[in-house]
């Protein structure tokens, strides 16, 4: 695969992801059809972004620009070795999950597997999208989206009181988190998402040492609240378990580290050398994570509880080890 066409090749095929949206909307192709081609659509995608995870861990970085709304508001896009290494991870989660799907939904009506084929490929190509975005626009469209189809997933399975709250708190935080990210991309950009909207640019403009403590701020309750991490964390132990068990591997093995990818992309590469504080906050609101996650998954009885906050823990251990990373990269900025 010649370098330069990969990230061509992800956008395209993200495109071609959408296709079984279509699909169920057209009522002289038999179910089984509809299933099959839907989920084995999402199955071949996945395995693109394996590939092309895997080769972008070794290749320069990738730019790509498509026109917008805007003249100058045009949706972005960067390849390189740290959006490779999480389109690794969604590409292995989505096969799997994607190829469990045929079977799960094999008894589903009509109805239900139109509720899962339309926001399913849109989930899947959304977290795509947030890990090659390149400016701000990109990256907060495909957030929303990411947000937006995996409410709907949650409700799949039925519309009983306990999903609904469980989809409704979801979106909540998940919006909570959004504005918080909006602020932080609008103090990166020094109030002009237009014109200094890309992530290059913001990088320049981020010399301030207290707009940079109010972006990290920001940031860390943005992707926290995706992460699951305490005092945001209600969701994950009921919308996960609400949803059918393939959009629950999704949501646990592929969505949180997507979160875990924009921490990195925003607080590591965008963001200067921060404040002496900034290690230890990780390190303490990730051992109160994984250490409240520990407790509470003891005392589950219901498995896909158990695996909610198991995801939690591993959140928790995540961000321990990206506090210490912080604490030690200082240490060695004033030896």
């Amino acid at each position: 695969m010649n370098s330069g066409d990969c990230l061509l090749w992800v956008l395209y095929a993200s495109l071609l992801a959408l296709l079984p949206t279509v699909l169920v909307a057209i009522p002289a192709l038999p179910i089984r059809w509809k299933r099959s081609l839907g989920f084995l659509l999402t199955v071949a995608f996945c395995l693109l972004l394996i590939v092309v995870g895997m080769h972008a861990l070794a290749s320069p970085a990738l730019h790509a620009s498509i026109p917008g709304p805007l003249t100058d508001l045009a949706w972005q896009f960067t390849l390189d070795p740290l959006s490779g290494f999480f389109l690794l991870v969604l590409g292995s989660v989505g096969f799997a999950a994607s190829l469990h799907a045929i079977g799960y939904f094999h008894h589903g009506s009509q109805s239900k597997l139109k509720q899962v084929l339309l926001p399913y490929p849109v989930f899947v190509t959304a977290m795509v999208w947030v890990l090659l975005a390149a400016n701000a626009y990109t990256f907060l469209v495909a957030w929303e989206l990411m947000a937006l189809s995996s409410t709907f997933l949650i409700l799949v399975e039925g519309q009983d009181q306990r999903r609904q709250q469980a989809a409704y708190l979801y979106l909540l935080i998940a919006h909570i988190g959004a504005l918080a990210l909006f602020i932080a991309f609008a103090l990166l950009s020094h109030g002009d998402l237009i014109s200094n909207g890309n992530f290059q640019r913001m990088a320049q403009l981020s010399d301030s040492p207290i707009v940079a403590n109010a972006v990290f701020g920001l940031t860390l309750l943005g992707f926290g609240a995706k992460l699951g991490l305490l005092p945001l964390h209600a969701w994950l132990p009921e919308a996960p378990p609400a949803a059918p068990s393939p959009v629950s591997a999704l949501m646990s093995g592929a969505m949180l580290p997507v979160a875990v990818y924009g921490l990195l992309r925003i607080d590591w590469q965008i963001l200067p050398a921060g404040a002496v504080w900034w290690g230890p906050l990780w390190l303490g609101l990730g051992l109160c994570s994984a250490l409240f996650a520990v407790l509470y998954s003891a005392l589950q009885t219901d498995m896909k509880r158990l695996l909610a906050y198991s995801s939690m823990e591993n959140m928790g251990l995540i961000l321990i080890a990206l506090g210490l990373s912080r604490i030690f990269a200082e240490q060695a900025l004033w030896s």
